[in-house]
């Protein structure tokens, strides 16, 4: 198969002129052997800077080597903190996966206690309930299938409460969606009642306007 080179002048001709590009792989480079200078992470965010360690941690996990993950990790913390958040819960959860790997229960129990807390406070379920995921892998790598059964059942707990939460919001916009619709048949209802009063109202003056016509036209 072919594939095309990456160009800056590709992603203008699509968006249009708004289009705002920086090319980091300068044309003619062969971008699968290309490696940015550092001076290239000065256009990108630190969000997004942390975002790339992050992956970058990831495959040098991958590859057992654990000291310079863990520096990665560290250095996407720093960024991340003030810039994105709610993005730390996952990478306190790759930090769990570090941890566990290179037998340091204190520091994974620490990246899991962070994962809880930042989990919390942005209100992401599903944070929490793959660090219990990787505590539970954890433990039961080790054989200790007392602390694995712990974390486990705290999982199944997370995974009901996190199905009913997601079942009561259902049933919430489902309330919700029948009170509108109710509200707009009473509005409805009580237009209709107005509309009867009022040709009511019409049909009555009309006819005592056409009883004293009648009179008039006797008399005279």
């Amino acid at each position: 198969a072919r594939t095309a080179p990456p160009t800056p002048s590709t992603p203008p001709s699509i968006a249009g002129d708004p289009a705002d590009v920086h090319g980091l792989v300068p044309e003619g480079t062969n971008s699968h052997t290309f490696e940015p200078p550092p001076s290239a992470a000065k256009d990108l965010s630190d969000a997004d800077q942390a975002k790339i360690f992050v992956q970058e941690g990831y495959i040098l996990f991958s590859r057992k080597s654990y000291k310079e993950a863990e520096a990665k990790y560290q250095s996407a913390i720093k960024r991340i903190k003030t810039a994105s958040p709610c993005d730390l819960p996952l990478i306190y959860g790759r930090q769990i996966q570090l941890y566990g790997a290179t037998q340091q229960p204190v520091m994974m129990d620490s990246a899991f206690r962070l994962v809880i807390k930042a989990a919390d406070d942005c209100g992401i379920a599903k944070s929490k309930l793959f660090a219990h995921e990787m505590m539970v892998q954890y433990y039961y790598s080790i054989g200790d299938y007392k602390n694995a059964f712990v974390y486990l059942r705290k999982l199944e707990a997370l995974n009901a409460a996190y199905g009913s939460n997601a079942h009561l919001e259902k049933i919430t916009a489902l309330d919700k969606k029948y009170q509108t619709k109710e509200k707009e048949a009473r509005l409805l209802l009580q237009e209709k009642q107005i509309q009867r009063k009022n040709f009511f109202i019409i049909t009555l003056v009309g006819s005592f306007a056409i009883i004293i016509i009648l009179v008039l036209l006797a008399f005279f």
